[in-house]
């Protein structure tokens, strides 16, 4: 309940006498019309506006509530009931930022209030003000430190300054009191892979999995992590959930192309991914998946379409400048496939894939000793990459240098035979973010990749 208030002697009026009487009986209705009628009086009275403010809220009426609150700031900024009380129906409202404003001046003014407090700290983390929110927090454990939500609160501002480890110390806090708490179980989840832990991580959403089978922030990070740590299956079967719980949940639909993607289900990948362009069309890394993915399905045109738009929203994307300079050689386009990959190796010199890009344009052109000098390139910044080696030797042997030519070829064989995985690549996008799909925020920069390898 809203405070008439707490921090004056009590109004002498008898008719505000009688309306916070009415208020402490649930006759909110009569309060107001009591107080309407004084206030046309007394409109000055700061303490009237906060009596009204009260009654308003206690019928449910937030708008009028909300006036009469600014109205008795207005009179009076210093009156502490007022700030307690509009800074709390703000927060109410999700007006964090504004909650965050009042409830912070209800401190500054030596509130009491417990409530006031710990909704200050959990303002100041909606409205985007971490750091504040954890030193709110922290100051607050002798008081609050038996209870469940305030370690959750405190786990999640920690995860916002990228605090993971006291993160993980105060979602364990929280699951020592309240041990099937959801919201604790994601939390200690994505601090553990933040910290790169994803096998505790996997372990903690299947517990909140099975607390609430059907909560779509569990399924969305579990799906999430089980892309990580390559349980492409799990992550399928998860986020296919999600669609049917939460169709517009974005995030959910990245992920489940994805894992598609690791699953060489290209089809399929490309329409998830497709649908996530027209819901979310400023973000590169789809559109360097689209033509990664046209690429394996032969649409070599549409794959060309789908780099280009990339970097036209991120110009020094390499994996896409890498792509096209390659559908350009392809096409015997040297000129454009030459200047390609020397910009990635301009804006990358250890990309050891332009690097032999470039020497198989130059051995086109009959430029075999800067051919040459490109693999070895390569080989400096992948010495276990046996197509480079290859690549060497065959360049070798072609200049008749039987011996070297022979020796990088054995060495090619070696390598390639000592890998447990095929020569097949396959993409994985990740989603660009971390975190709790509520807070997580698309980047309009280029986005998280990675190639990895098919098991035999």
């Amino acid at each position: 309940m809203l405070r008439a208030s707490a921090d004056a002697a009590p109004l002498p009026q008898s008719a505000l006498e009688e309306a916070a009487g009415d208020i402490q009986k649930s006759k909110a209705a009569e309060a107001c019309t009591i107080l309407r009628k004084y206030l046309k009086t007394h409109a000055p009275n700061a303490r009237a506006w906060n009596l009204l403010g009260v009654a308003e809220a206690e019928r449910k009426h937030s708008t009028e509530a909300e006036g009469a609150f600014r109205t008795a700031l207005k009179l009076d900024a210093r009156l502490l009931a007022a700030n307690e009380n509009l800074g709390l129906l703000l927060f109410q409202k999700s007006d964090f930022a504004g909650a965050a404003r009042y409830l912070g001046n209800a401190a500054d003014l030596a509130s009491r209030r417990p409530a006031v407090r710990f909704n200050l700290g959990v303002a100041l983390l909606r409205s985007g003000q971490a750091q504040a929110a954890r030193n709110q927090f922290v100051g607050l454990e002798a008081a609050w430190g038996n209870s469940a939500s305030y370690w959750e609160e405190r786990g999640a501002a920690e995860l916002a300054v990228k605090s993971f480890r006291a993160a993980a110390s105060s979602f364990d806090k929280a699951l020592k009191i309240a041990p099937g708490s959801v919201r604790a179980l994601n939390g200690a989840a994505i601090a553990a892979e933040c910290q790169h832990d994803l096998d505790k991580a996997v372990a903690l959403l299947v517990r909140a999995r099975q607390a609430s089978p059907e909560d779509v922030t569990t399924l969305v990070n579990f799906g999430r992590v089980c892309v990580e740590r390559d349980l492409d299956d799990d992550a399928v079967e998860a986020l296919t959930r999600v669609r049917s719980l939460a169709p517009e949940n974005h995030q959910a639909l990245y992920l489940l192309a994805s894992a598609h993607l690791a699953l060489e289900h290209y089809q399929a990948s490309r329409d998830l991914l497709a649908e996530f362009v027209d819901e979310v069309p400023s973000y590169p890394t789809t559109y360097y998946a689209l033509g990664w993915i046209d690429v394996k399905l032969n649409g070599l045109e549409s794959a060309r379409q789908e780099f280009q738009q990339c970097l036209r929203l991120s110009p020094q994307f390499q994996d896409a400048i890498y792509e096209l300079a390659e559908l350009d050689l392809r096409d015997n386009r040297l000129d454009a496939a030459e200047a390609g990959f020397r910009k990635v190796l301009a804006l990358s010199p250890a990309h050891a894939k332009a690097a032999v890009g470039l020497g198989d344009t130059l051995v086109r052109r009959g430029q075999i000793d800067q051919a040459q000098a490109l693999y070895k390139q390569a080989i400096r910044s992948k010495p276990d990459w046996g197509a480079a080696h290859y690549k060497l030797a065959m360049l070798l042997l072609k200049k008749y240098d039987k011996t070297r030519g022979e020796r990088e070829r054995a060495l090619a064989d070696e390598l390639n035979k000592k890998e447990s995985l095929d020569s097949r690549t396959r993409l994985k996008i990740l989603w660009p973010g971390g975190g709790p799909a509520e807070i997580d925020q698309l980047a309009h920069s280029e986005g998280r990749i990675r190639k990895v390898q098919d098991l035999q």
